[in-house]
């Protein structure tokens, strides 16, 4: 996890799980993190932003945050558009 000082910090990554309703979340420091950060998480193989939504879970030195993906609304949103277009394409060549 990147926060937008540049501070690095290590954190477990809990994927979305859809049949259980589970939303992505990450289990991490407490400190340094807070409800509407928004920050850039390195999974290893993806750099994506991100943005805190809420505090499942805190201790006094870890915390559970749920999150979302800022990037992937961005890019839903322009396919959706680009999806329309490419339909009204093939309404011209029918």
């Amino acid at each position: 996890m990147n926060l937008p000082n540049a501070q690095t910090h290590e954190c477990l990554l809990l994927p979305e799980v859809g049949t259980s309703g589970q939303l992505a979340s990450f289990i991490g420091p407490s400190y340094p993190f807070n409800v509407g950060n928004k920050m850039k998480l390195d999974d290893g193989s993806n750099n994506r932003k991100i943005k805190l939504k809420r505090v499942l879970e805190t201790t006094g030195t870890i915390s559970q945050f749920q999150f979302s993906y800022i990037d992937q609304v961005d890019q839903s949103a322009e396919g959706g558009s680009n999806e329309d277009s490419d339909f009204d394409n093939i309404w011209s060549i029918i």
